[in-house]
C-alpha cells in the first residue's frame, strides 16, 4: 500500500517539477510550439507560405468555452512551419484552439474575411465569430486567401508541440461566355451580367460551423473581359466566394445566373454543385475516397464555360467544366 501511495507522490512530483522549471526569471522553458500545415487540398501539399504565418491568430479556450489565450505571430520565436510562443502564466486543462489566417495579396477594403474582436477572460466560444466582409449580402471584392482551424487539446505541460491543419475558406471561379462570332449584333462587355447566388458561409462560429441567413450575392471581382476569335467571342468574369457548402436537396440555393441586359432576360441559371458533381468524375486529382463535400473544399479554383447558340440562346447540353466538356441529358437546372 506505501509503495503504491509513493509512486503516486513520486508522479506528482515529477509533474509539479515540470511546471516549476518555467519561472519568471527564465522564461526559455515556458513555450508551446505550433506548426502549421494546409494539406487539404486537391493537390495534398503543404501550402504553407511566410505570408499565411506572418498574419497567424491563435485562440486558445477553456473548458467553459472562455476565451484564455491569444497569440500572433508578431515577436514569437519563428521555426519551420510554425512559432514558439512563451508565457509563464499557461495554466493545463481542455482548450478548444481556434487558428485563423489571411494572406496580404490585396489592398481592398472588403478583401479581408473578418474576425470579431476579443477580449481575454471574458470572450466566449459561442460568441466569437469569423465574417465574410459583404455590403447588404453583395460581394465583389477580390478575396485574401483564409485558412481556419478548430481543434480540441489536452495541455499538460510546457514544450509540447501542438500541430494544427488548415482549411482554406475562400474559391476562385471563372466564369466564361462562348458566343458564336457570326451573330449580327456587335456583343458588348454590358450586354451581359454575370452573378453567382449562394447561401453558403457568411460567417461561422469557433467549432466552425457555417451560418448565413439570407442570401449572398457574388459581383464579378475584376472588370469582364471580352476577347474575339476567328469564330467566337469570349466573355470572361472572375468571382471569388467564401465556403460553398453542399446541402442535398437545396442545389437551387447556389447558381450561376446570367442575365442578356439587352432583352432583360435570364440566359442562364445553373445548380453550381451540379456541374461540380459532373465535373469530377473527370478529375484525376479527386481521391475515390472524397465525398462531394471534400472534393468541393479541397478544390480551389473552378471554371466554367458556356456555350450561346447562333440564336442567342444557351445551348444547355453542353458545359466546359474545370477544361472538361460534360454532356447533359437532362441537365435539370
Amino acid at each position: 500500500m506505501k509503495i503504491k501511495k509513493y509512486t503516486i507522490y513520486t508522479y506528482l512530483l515529477v509533474f509539479i517539477l515540470g511546471l516549476s522549471s518555467c519561472i519568471k526569471e527564465d522564461l526559455s522553458n515556458c513555450s508551446l510550439t505550433f506548426t502549421f500545415d494546409y494539406t487539404y487540398n486537391l493537390e495534398q501539399q503543404n501550402k504553407i507560405d511566410e505570408q499565411l504565418l506572418d498574419r497567424m491568430q491563435i485562440f486558445m479556450f477553456d473548458k467553459n468555452g472562455v476565451l484564455r489565450y491569444h497569440f500572433r505571430k508578431n515577436d514569437q520565436k519563428t521555426i519551420e512551419k510554425g512559432f514558439q510562443v512563451t508565457n509563464n502564466a499557461f495554466e493545463p486543462g481542455e482548450y478548444k484552439i481556434v487558428v485563423a489566417t489571411i494572406s496580404s495579396d490585396y489592398k481592398e477594403d472588403k478583401s479581408d474575411f473578418l474576425i470579431s474582436n476579443v477580449t481575454l477572460n471574458k470572450t466566449l466560444l459561442q460568441e466569437f465569430k469569423f465574417f465574410l466582409n459583404h455590403q447588404d449580402h453583395q460581394s465583389k471584392d477580390l478575396l485574401n486567401n483564409f485558412l481556419v482551424s478548430s481543434l480540441p487539446y489536452q495541455w499538460t505541460s510546457y514544450g509540447q508541440n501542438i500541430h494544427v491543419s488548415l482549411r482554406k475558406i475562400n474559391k476562385r471561379i471563372n466564369i466564361e461566355l462562348v458566343i458564336p462570332n457570326n451573330i449580327q449584333t456587335r456583343i458588348e462587355k454590358d450586354q451581359y451580367s454575370m452573378y453567382i447566388k449562394d447561401k453558403g458561409v457568411c460567417s461561422m462560429d469557433g467549432n466552425l460551423d457555417p451560418t448565413c441567413d439570407n442570401d449572398i450575392i457574388y459581383h464579378p471581382c475584376q472588370p469582364y473581359k471580352l476577347t474575339h476569335e476567328d469564330d467566337k467571342v469570349i466573355l470572361r468574369a472572375t468571382f471569388n466566394t467564401s465556403r460553398l457548402i453542399y446541402r442535398e436537396g437545396q442545389e437551387e440555393n447556389t447558381q450561376i445566373i446570367v442575365k442578356n441586359n439587352t432583352t432583360n432576360e435570364y440566359l442562364i441559371k445553373a445548380k453550381v454543385f451540379r456541374l461540380i458533381e459532373e465535373g469530377a468524375a473527370f478529375d484525376d486529382q479527386k481521391d475515390a475516397d472524397w465525398g462531394l463535400q471534400e472534393y468541393i473544399d479541397r478544390r480551389e479554383e473552378y471554371s466554367f464555360s458556356f456555350f450561346i447558340d447562333e440564336d442567342g440562346s444557351w445551348l444547355s447540353n453542353i458545359v466546359n467544366v474545370n477544361g472538361w466538356d460534360v454532356s447533359f441529358i437532362d441537365l435539370d437546372m
